[in-house]
């Protein structure tokens, strides 16, 4: 009976080792500053093994500049380590190993290094790829044929896996590290042809828009995803897998069978746009899949700072539905910001916010100053959705001020949808905006369009100087976190 209980252990041990199977081992990265001391020291948490960029904590160096970071991790990960606005990098990690790296922040010369890595740290870092899937795919989207598509990425994939292949047969690198490159490469580049094939989907739908959809290019999008599930375990531990995952339910709900844009249009406007789409990856994920991919989405969304209030509703239910997710302290974090906008938003407007009224009568921006009757005007144009320019309302306080100085009057102009009017008074109230405001029209919207002077598009935040005469002085004026030279500009035709 004891030797049965022998064998059955070897057995099992034999069998949880070929699953790649092993208990969480706590892994140390200790650290120094050399030069400024940093205020903190950032890393992404590598919850369940995975490797995402939404997802950081921070720890405190010393006085002396040194710092420790500790974590718990059962498989082979990346963890990207980094003083904000300074430098950083990535450091592949063994379980139960430790490393050690080096900050060197002297003036002018900021730099990350890994004193002890593992074997081919070097060669990673030397061959990274980039992290903006959208970009990256913007390479291959003059391409029409689907198959001259995948067969050019496949082939980008190849050259850079090549360089890999030759290091591990030179044992410049581990068989371990280069099973997580062939996993990382494997999704990213999957995650670049799906959205490829998505920015050609969405070109379809575009009103007079000659680019067609046609059936090859719906069947290369459906194989596309057969040659890497995203339910594949492995894959998880690559910084892309969300990316590629993500790709992989927006295909799902473009192809159902009762899609249509008329339901994402009505679900926008009832701000239940992130709502659809969960519901599709429930459909479609389940367990540490769907674990992973809901506080990812939600996570990112999140981070947008539009201000969402469906994303609220969204984190009550994940934490329903997965109670002791490792991932909730970081989303609640992320949360409290949108809780924290709706109390503000609440509170009434100040007597200083005034609305420009009878807007359907303004259709040009030369209607819009005649308002002003020989007033100077700088004018904000930004949106809800837009983060640099709700980035800029931080300096509104010495842009005011700087403004009255010159007796100049300040109009904040949005050019976010009508559906989007009520949080778009939200907004004006969270940051407390003081002045004029006005939502665009269509008409107004497409006379800014030719102003603006850009394809037919507007970039924001955009400023302009209007003078008293109603003439555009500065078409694409300094923002107010560059205020010394705003004013300059002002002081060219104001004295």
């Amino acid at each position: 009976m004891k030797n049965y209980q022998i064998f059955l252990t070897l057995i099992i041990t034999v069998l949880l080792t070929n699953i790649g199977y092993c208990q969480e081992k706590e892994t140390i990265i200790t650290g120094k500053i050399t030069g400024n001391i940093a205020e903190k020291v950032g890393f992404t948490v590598p919850i369940q093994n995975t490797c995402n960029w939404g997802f950081k904590d921070f720890v405190k160096p010393d006085s002396k500049g040194n710092f420790k970071i500790i974590v718990s991790i059962d498989q082979p990960t990346l963890m990207r380590i980094f003083i904000p606005k300074k430098t950083g990098g990535s450091v592949f990690l063994i379980p139960g190993k430790n490393y050690e790296v080096t900050f060197d922040l002297e003036k002018n010369r900021y730099s990350f290094d890994i004193l002890n890595g593992e074997k081919g740290q070097d060669i990673y870092r030397n061959n990274s790829i980039l992290r903006n899937v959208y970009s990256a795919s913007k390479k291959f989207k003059t391409d029409l044929a689907p198959l001259q598509i995948k067969q050019n990425i496949v082939n980008q994939k190849e050259k850079e896996l090549s360089i890999f292949q030759t290091a591990l047969q030179q044992n410049k690198l581990s068989q371990t590290f280069y099973n997580f490159v062939k996993n990382e490469r494997d999704s990213y580049y999957s995650a670049v042809f799906a959205r490829v094939l998505l920015s050609k989907f969405h070109q379809s739908t575009y009103p007079n828009n000659p680019v067609l959809f046609s059936e090859t290019m719906k069947e290369f999008w459906k194989e596309s995803f057969k040659e890497f599930p995203v339910t594949q375990k492995h894959l998880l531990s690559s910084p892309f897998w969300f990316k590629y995952a993500k790709n992989y339910i927006e295909y799902k709900q473009y192809t159902a069978k009762d899609f249509s844009l008329d339901s994402l249009k009505k679900a926008y406007k009832n701000g239940l746009i992130h709502t659809q789409h969960i519901i599709v990856a429930e459909k479609h994920l389940s367990g540490i899949f769907l674990e992973n991919y809901k506080a990812a989405y939600i996570g990112k969304q999140s981070s947008q700072k539009r201000f969402e209030k469906e994303l609220i509703t969204l984190f009550t239910t994940f934490k329903k539905e997965f109670p002791k997710s490792e991932y909730i302290p970081y989303l609640d974090t992320m949360i409290q910001p949108i809780i924290t906008f709706y109390k503000k938003a609440s509170v009434p407007l100040s007597k200083k916010i005034q609305f420009i009224k009878k807007t359907e009568n303004i259709n040009s921006l030369k209607e819009l100053t005649s308002f002003f009757k020989g007033k100077t005007i700088y004018i904000d144009v930004w949106a809800t959705w837009c983060g640099p320019c709700k980035a800029e309302f931080k300096y509104k306080t010495a842009l005011k001020k700087l403004l009255k100085s010159k007796g100049i009057e300040l109009l904040y102009l949005s050019i976010d949808k009508k559906e989007k009017e009520n949080h778009w008074k939200e907004m004006i109230s969270f940051y407390n905006l003081e002045g004029l405001h006005l939502r665009v029209n269509p008409k107004l919207e497409k006379d800014l369009l030719l102003i603006f002077d850009s394809n037919g598009s507007i970039r924001i935040p955009w400023y302009l100087l209007i003078d008293a005469q109603g003439n555009i002085v500065k078409k694409h004026a300094k923002r107010p976190s560059q205020l010394k030279e705003l004013e300059s500009e002002i002081n060219t035709f104001i004295k």
